[in-house]
């Protein structure tokens, strides 16, 4: 589990998910998808953005 802290959103948590690479031998990928309050808040982030993109000023 990660955790950062965001100015606007918060602290967003997010997992951690561990896949080995069998071409590879000892290197894995890491992915951090975000639990499902983190998910919510990205999206309300990411409108917020949108609106302020779309309507400048």
């Amino acid at each position: 589990m990660k955790a950062v802290d965001h100015t606007t959103a918060g602290t967003l948590v997010f997992d951690a998910t561990l896949l080995p690479l069998p071409e590879h031998p000892g290197h894995h990928l890491i992915l951090h998808p975000p639990g499902t309050d983190t998910q919510q808040r990205l999206e309300e982030l990411m409108r917020r953005r949108s609106l302020v993109a779309a309507h400048p000023g």
